[in-house]
């Protein structure tokens, strides 16, 4: 274990570069506004968050506008397909991007791009966790060659998910 411990290790640190920091559909919107909105607002309204992603042209396209700008839930707030989990998980990585706003003198809205780099590095860091707990689990069953975690990771959408659309 200690050796494909090793190799997760070395393959994330040679692969950090290639994290995509930054929002690009609305499903990543969607994720990412229910932790801006609660860490900034104390709400789970979501109408400032959808606006600014839409006018910054993240998601400028008139099924985004239609979806989320103009239709509302039966409590009057914007919809949301998203769930929570993202978010929550994503915390302490947004309190990072929180602080390293203040540190290089981003803004501390939620929207600057230290925020959205923390969103980014949480997900691929939950992915390698991924591989190196399933690694653990399997290995308690079969013998589990490292090159298959490998693999794994380049092999299904974890990948994907990971470094081209982490949030």
């Amino acid at each position: 274990m200690r050796r494909t411990a090793a190799v997760l290790v070395l393959l994330f640190a040679a692969s950090w570069p290639a994290i995509t920091a930054r929002l690009y559909a609305s499903d990543e919107v969607q994720y990412y506004a229910y932790l801006r909105s609660i860490w900034f607002d104390h709400d789970v309204s979501f109408e400032n968050e959808y606006r600014y992603f839409y006018d910054g042209g993240v998601a400028a396209t008139p099924g985004f506008h239609e979806t989320f700008l103009e239709r509302t839930t039966a409590t009057g707030r914007r919809i949301n397909f998203g769930t929570i989990g993202s978010a929550l998980l994503w915390s302490p990585f947004f309190a990072a991007g929180h602080v390293a706003a203040g540190l290089v003198g981003a803004a501390q809205d939620g929207y600057s791009q230290p925020y959205i780099t923390a969103v980014a590095v949480g997900s691929a860091v939950y992915g390698w966790l991924t591989l190196w707990l399933g690694v653990a689990a399997a290995r308690r069953l079969v013998p589990v060659p490292t090159w298959t975690v490998v693999a794994i990771w380049l092999g299904t959408p974890l990948l994907f998910y990971m470094y081209v659309a982490p949030p």
